[in-house]
């Protein structure tokens, strides 16, 4: 058996370069009260949230977001009644946008206590356009907090962003 012999053309290569920065965020979820909304499993619990929303705030390597095209949507919802209280987990898909139409999208692990309003949680960039093109990372939200009348939630985030500088 012959060995396979492969041949690139390193003219057409494409080199790719990360750069890795930390990222500090203050963050507003605003939901759509209304739009869709989610159903929180199980049923039973008649646990139901508003489905989708915009966001706003503002991060040190995203700038302001444009927070009229930053949104969210949820992909899914628990609820679970936990030592602290009833607890509700979603899974949100995010899009921001900056002033300049680049995008970044994220996935967003959240949970919500429902007694207290105490939001916890974790953010995995998954991509992005522009600049932000193949992005990835995570944040970590800290001193989140929902209020309980509106659902407007605030929470700080700090973490990182790998981008991809092609060459």
């Amino acid at each position: 058996m012959e060995p396979e012999i492969y041949i690139t053309d390193s003219k057409s290569a494409n080199y790719e370069k990360t750069k890795t920065y930390n990222v500090k965020a203050v963050v507003t979820a605003i939901p759509d009260d209304e739009g869709s909304q989610i159903t929180c499993v199980p049923e039973e619990a008649g646990v139901i949230l508003a489905g989708s929303g915009w966001v706003s705030g503002h991060e040190n390597i995203l700038g302001k977001f444009d927070s009229e095209n930053s949104t969210f949507y949820k992909e899914s919802c628990e609820f679970t009644l936990t030592e602290e209280g009833p607890v509700v987990y979603m899974i949100t898909n995010v899009t921001l946008q900056r002033m300049n139409g680049e995008q970044l999208f994220v996935k967003n692990y959240m949970w919500l206590n429902l007694v207290n309003g105490e939001i916890s949680g974790y953010n995995d960039v998954i991509d992005g356009t522009g600049k932000f093109e193949g992005a990835t990372g995570r944040t970590d939200m800290l001193n989140g907090k929902a209020d309980p009348n509106t659902g407007i939630a605030t929470w700080e985030e700090e973490g990182y962003i790998t981008l991809v500088r092609k060459s």
